[in-house]
Formats: structure tokens, C-alpha cells, sequence
């Protein structure tokens, strides 16, 4: 087995990468060798002995005939997707390899992949001094790690080690590139807002409160009251945006027939059975799955039905 000098500069870089970190208070764990993932170090920063932020690296060197403020690069699609998808921010750290020929430890660059654009990443910080890589851990981490968040309709303060935890701050424009991934987790929030504070999480309440007989009690009334801004709000958002959340017009078909508006009930539950068709017949993968749910619709239907009918 014969090892290449590309793999000597690469091992290189992520020892050097590695020390670098450590050296600015970062636990530094290295992944697995021999099982490329596409990232190399998991990294925690920590600030007056306390773990703070994590994030992950993925190191690279790279023949570069001079130094440059900003650099390209090109990663593989693939490589991308994975980065993306990872639960705490991904940096890729690239090295030029003349340094370790001359025995050089500056400047090294830092890239963010979701700044890739048209397959292209550009570097948003060189680090020239051990200043600039202080501000990368304990500045420009914190930011990232709120846009990171974002990309999954996640909405976090910044995390600053400066500050207290009562401040409560966001970067202006970070949800600009996430608002799709914003309005799905609050659709998807509000939903859960009203069928939780609705039903008390049990599908046994759920059942009580539309099959008792006797009138709705003072507190079960008092919950219905409690969702209407939830309702209201989820309502908005249904409207303004055509989507495939059958869930959400169920839950306020609910709400509808729990307050005896009963038209109203029967169209929310009929859109919600439409919605659930499409997605049968756009995935019919899932078709197993969401039967149940359509069961659930259905037989809310045909109650609501049968109680419009007496009503007329």
C-alpha cells in the first residue's frame, strides 16, 4: 500500500486545522478515519470553562500559487446535500499545501455552505491572525449558527457568549433566504398549538369532545376560546399558501364544528380529504400511511354531514 503525497497534505490539514481550533479553546473530536462522511472534526467551543457552540469541519488543502482576500471552490453536489442537512452548522476549512512547505500556518480560509451559488462557493473569512479565527468562534459563529436554524424554520435568538441569556436578538434579513422553511415550522407550529391545547394531546379527549352527548363543559369551552388566535392565524396562512398540509385544514375543520359552524366545518374537512387524495396519487409510496388519516377526515365528515342534515 503506498500513501500519496495529496493524502500526506490532507492528513496535514486537518491535524494543523485541528490544533488551530484546540488552540482558540475548542474541544476538538476527530471522526473515524476511513469512513468519509464529509466532515472531518466535530468541534465545541467553549467559553469561561463552558461548553457554548458546535459545529463541524470538513479540512481540505489546495495547491494555490499566491495568497488571495477571497477564494473559490467548487464542491461536489453531493458533498453539498449532505453539509445542508446536518443539525449544527458545517464550515469547510481549506489550507493552501505550500504552507506546510514552508513552514508557514497562515492564511488558511473558512467557506459556509449555504452561501453556495451556482455551484460556487465563495470564502467569507481568510484567516491571516489568531484575532481572525477568535472572531470566527465567538462573532461570526454565533450568526451563523442562527441563519443555520433558519434553513430549517428554526427561529433561536443569538447565542452570544457576551451576553445574558435574557438578551434576545436577531440578525436583520437572516429569514430573507429561509422564508418557505420559516412559514412550514409555523404552520406546522400552530397546528400543534391548536390540536394540543384543543385535545389535551389525547385522542380519548378528542373523542369525548365530539361524541358526549351533553353540552361541551365551562373548560372544555374555555380551550376552544383559548385556539382562536391560533386558528385565525393557521386560517391566514392556509389561504396565502396552496400547500399539501391536509393536517391543517382538519384541525380547523375541528375547531369549526366544535363551535357549530357547521358549513364551515364541512368545507375545511373536504378540503382536507382533496389535499390527501393529491397526495396519494403524487406519492403513492405514502398511500399506506396517510390512509389512516383519511379515515379519521372521513368519518369526521360523515358526522358533520349528519349533523347539518338534522340542523336543516
Amino acid at each position: 500500500m503506498t500513501i500519496t503525497d495529496s493524502q500526506l497534505k490532507g492528513n496535514w490539514a486537518e491535524q494543523f486545522i485541528a490544533y488551530e481550533l484546540a488552540a482558540k479553546g475548542c474541544l476538538v473530536r476527530h471522526v473515524t478515519q476511513g469512513h468519509d462522511t464529509g466532515v472531518d472534526l466535530y468541534c465545541e467551543t467553549t467559553w469561561k470553562g463552558f461548553p457554548f457552540l458546535h459545529f463541524w469541519c470538513q479540512i481540505k488543502a489546495r495547491q494555490m500559487i499566491k495568497q488571495a482576500k477571497m477564494i473559490t471552490f467548487r464542491p461536489e453536489p453531493m458533498h453539498v446535500s449532505y453539509w445542508q442537512k446536518q443539525p449544527v452548522p458545517v464550515f469547510i476549512f481549506i489550507v493552501p499545501s505550500f504552507l506546510r512547505d514552508k513552514q508557514m500556518t497562515k492564511p488558511y480560509y473558512i467557506f459556509n455552505p449555504l452561501d453556495i451559488k451556482n455551484g460556487l462557493m465563495h470564502s467569507f473569512l481568510r484567516v491571516m491572525h489568531s484575532n481572525d479565527l477568535h472572531r470566527f468562534l465567538y462573532d461570526l459563529l454565533v450568526i451563523k449558527t442562527q441563519q443555520w436554524d433558519a434553513k430549517d424554520g428554526r427561529l433561536n435568538p443569538i447565542k452570544h457568549p457576551h451576553l445574558s441569556d435574557s438578551f434576545i436578538g436577531f440578525e436583520p434579513g437572516m429569514t430573507l433566504p429561509f422564508n418557505k422553511e420559516v412559514l412550514r415550522a409555523i404552520r406546522w407550529g400552530l397546528w400543534r398549538l391548536i390540536d394540543d391545547n384543543l385535545f389535551l394531546g389525547s385522542g380519548r379527549e378528542k373523542l369525548h369532545m365530539f361524541n358526549d352527548l351533553n353540552p361541551l363543559s365551562a373548560e372544555r369551552k374555555q380551550r376552544i376560546k383559548k385556539v382562536k388566535p391560533y386558528v385565525d392565524a393557521l386560517n391566514s396562512l392556509c389561504n396565502k399558501n396552496d400547500s399539501l398540509h391536509w393536517e391543517s385544514y382538519y384541525v380547523i375543520g375541528q375547531y369549526c364544528e366544535l363551535e357549530e359552524v357547521i358549513d364551515e366545518a364541512l368545507i375545511y374537512y373536504e378540503k382536507a380529504l382533496s389535499i390527501i387524495d393529491i397526495i396519494k396519487k403524487k406519492y403513492p409510496a405514502n398511500s399506506n400511511a396517510i390512509s389512516s388519516h383519511e379515515v379519521d377526515v372521513n368519518r369526521a365528515l360523515r358526522r358533520v354531514k349528519a349533523r347539518f342534515q338534522r340542523k336543516a
